[in-house]
């Protein structure tokens, strides 16, 4: 909308109430390992402290790209899944923005268009899906943060077209979805 973006919080007895807002918009928000709020936009990767009713200590975490999507380890590692379809590695533990340029990974090939990323369980993994294939990917996470050892291994039988995103599930299971 004109107004940006707007996003809530709803406290434990179900009130609702605006926590936070953005002069463009948020494609997908994640809580991070040091308890701030993180959201991607057209524009970067910003955050805010959530310890109050309202978005507070706001940070720009990264700028001057669009992404698409991203996941933060308990390390606070970022990866992120920039509009062009390439995964990119930002280390939040920096005390400056990060500005680039950002170590880049798994940008199309075999994956064809990487469009969600996930991480497992136990976060040695991440696991990046692409569209308009029948496989989602795995990568290991090596301790320096590089991707290794990508494979196709989440062979994916839906109908129509395949997926669009990934999520870990709070059980740890990987869901998988499609834009239907």
């Amino acid at each position: 909308s004109p107004e940006g973006t707007t996003i809530s919080r709803v406290d434990p007895d179900g009130h609702v109430a605006k926590f936070a807002s953005m002069p463009d918009s948020i494609y997908r928000v994640r809580i991070g390992p040091d308890d701030r709020l993180y959201a991607a936009t057209k524009s970067g990767i910003v955050s805010w402290s959530t310890g109050g009713a309202a978005a507070s200590d706001k940070k720009d975490v990264a700028a001057s790209f669009s992404a698409e999507d991203f996941v933060i380890t308990q390390k606070g590692v970022i990866y992120l899944l920039d509009g062009g379809g390439v995964i990119k590695m930002i280390d939040t533990s920096r005390h400056a923005p990060a500005a680039g340029p950002f170590p880049e990974f798994a940008s199309g090939g075999e994956i064809g268009m990487p469009s969600g990323l996930a991480l497992s369980p136990d976060q040695s993994m991440l696991v990046v899906s692409a569209e308009h294939s029948r496989y989602s990917w795995s990568f290991q996470l090596a301790p320096d943060g590089k991707l290794e050892n990508g494979e196709p291994f989440y062979r994916l039988e839906m109908p129509g077209s395949p997926d669009t995103g990934a999520e870990t599930e709070a059980e740890g299971a990987i869901e998988v979805n499609d834009d239907e």
